[in-house]
């Protein structure tokens, strides 16, 4: 059961990776679009100041803060052979909300009307469109190619 407690650490590896593939993504589009140099944006806080969507960032940067201390205890647990299956239930529960709040983290949106109009002008499948919701978020919902539900939001100010 020693080694079972990389699987965890591992899935939160290649989360890390996707979200990090994801900022990536945005920031280039983002680059291209606006016609950003890139030493514009060569610290957080310039990059930040220049750039409108830094959710991805803001996940990325995120990933870095609490599950270092998970990436330790996983160690620790591995070497000193005291795994428990709690503790892998705990680990993967962990992983897994923390693929929740990247996802959530991620699809929030800076202007949900803009993103709202361009799905509408590419031809995209509106479940519903955009509202308000009690809540405190305005949003608006499309399905992928496969059929999913997506919903899209911004917090309301």
């Amino acid at each position: 059961m020693r080694n079972a407690i990389f699987w965890p650490l591992i899935a939160q590896v290649l989360l890390v990776a996707v979200v990090a593939g994801r900022m990536y993504a945005v920031r280039v589009a983002e680059m291209r679009a606006r016609r950003i140099r890139p030493q514009a944006v060569a610290t957080s806080r310039t990059a930040a100041e220049a750039l409108q969507n830094v959710a991805a960032a803001d996940n990325f940067r995120n990933l870095f803060e609490v599950p270092v201390l998970f990436f330790a205890v996983c160690c620790a647990l591995a070497i000193t052979d005291t795994v428990t299956a709690l503790q892998l239930v705990l680990a993967w529960s962990y992983v897994g909300l923390r693929a929740i709040h990247s996802f959530i983290h991620i699809i929030w949106v800076s202007d949900v009307d803009a993103l709202h109009s361009e799905f509408v002008s590419r031809g995209a499948k509106i479940d519903y469109g955009l509202c308000n919701q009690s809540y405190g978020c305005r949003e608006f919902g499309t399905q992928d190619l496969d059929g999913h539900d997506i919903g899209f939001g911004q917090v309301m100010k």
